[in-house]
């Protein structure tokens, strides 16, 4: 278990070298010194020589390989990595302006990285139908992408426009729509959702037209089982807690409430359902608000980038 790997390496610190760790999922521990997880991961890799780590999803970003060049040794800390393979932008946050140093990077990660073929896989389970729910620009979006300004308060940095600007995406359409949407359903739902504002509202929408409301995120790990999950269930799961480790091939109806930045985690949740031992057709939904931010994350996705916030927010406070 991550959540339970720095407790494990501080019992286990005497005796690291008579282990064998496998990390799955590693992506994980990308965020190196960042996070405990990370720290615990690099540890582990520093102190025994058997170790691998297993995922489908390595990273979005060129950064995302720094805990793997600094776990197997190739570089000695974020900063060592930063001065060999990037060039950044420090003030007023860090940024990567330009990679460099590329073709020493591509040597180190193809010597530390192996692909398996997993089409054979892919081909065995059920097929996929996505479709795209659009609805009108929530009203005060465009006041504020004029003075950006939301009750009262000025909006001086892109991350605070973007906030905004998503917040007003969770429009009482979408709210509408999902319960209208679940109530006609033959089965359970798995919807996925960003902000805790969200998670409030749909479960007030909800309440008393579902079944039982099943709850994942950073404080709750509410877990469904194939003989527990109810006709009109609904899981909502927060992006971050929920993309990652859950098997929910018992249920084949997904929702996107709202988007999430990376695609390698958007990708990781369409697999919750879409996993070995699905049988039914997988369907999905994304709620989109017609020219907002929620269409310029999606078309960033679509092409299977990170979208950047600081980025789409500098455009539009200029």
């Amino acid at each position: 278990s991550w959540s339970g790997l720095n407790k494990w390496l501080n019992a286990n610190w005497n005796s690291l070298d008579e282990w064998a760790v496998i990390f799955d999922e590693i992506q994980r521990g990308k965020a190196g010194i960042s996070s405990k997880q990370g720290k615990a991961m690099l540890q582990i890799c520093k102190h025994t020589d058997c170790w691998t780590g297993w995922t489908a999803t390595p990273g979005d970003k060129w950064e995302d390989y720094y805990a793997y060049f600094t776990a197997t040794g190739n570089t000695r800390n974020k900063t060592d990595f930063r001065n060999r393979f990037c060039v950044m932008q420090n003030y007023p946050f860090p940024k990567l302006l330009a990679k460099k140093n590329e073709e020493e990077y591509m040597r180190i990660k193809n010597a530390i990285w192996h692909e398996v073929d997993s089409s054979e896989m892919a081909d065995e389970l059920p097929e996929t139908i996505h479709q795209t729910i659009k609805f009108k620009q929530p009203t005060g979006y465009k006041q504020l992408m004029k003075t950006h300004e939301l009750n009262g308060e000025f909006l001086d940095n892109a991350s605070a426009l973007a906030h905004a600007a998503r917040r007003l995406c969770g429009s009482k359409q979408k709210l509408d729509w999902l319960v209208d949407f679940v109530e006609g359903l033959d089965g359970s739902a798995l919807v996925f959702y960003s902000y805790e504002t969200e998670h409030e509202a749909i479960k007030k929408a909800l309440k008393g037209k579902v079944g039982k409301i099943w709850n994942i995120n950073g404080k709750t790990h509410d877990v469904p089982t194939e003989g527990t999950i109810g006709k009109h269930d609904v899981v909502l799961a927060q992006w971050q807690a929920g993309a990652f480790g859950l098997n929910l091939q018992f249920m084949n109806h997904w929702v996107s409430f709202s988007p999430n930045y990376s695609y390698t985690i958007s990708e990781q949740a369409r697999k919750r359902i879409h996993r070995k031992g699905q049988t039914k057709t997988c369907k999905y939904w994304y709620l989109v608000c017609e020219n907002t931010i929620d269409e310029d994350v999606y078309a960033c996705l679509k092409d299977k980038k990170e979208f950047d916030e600081e980025m789409w927010g500098e455009e539009k406070l200029k």
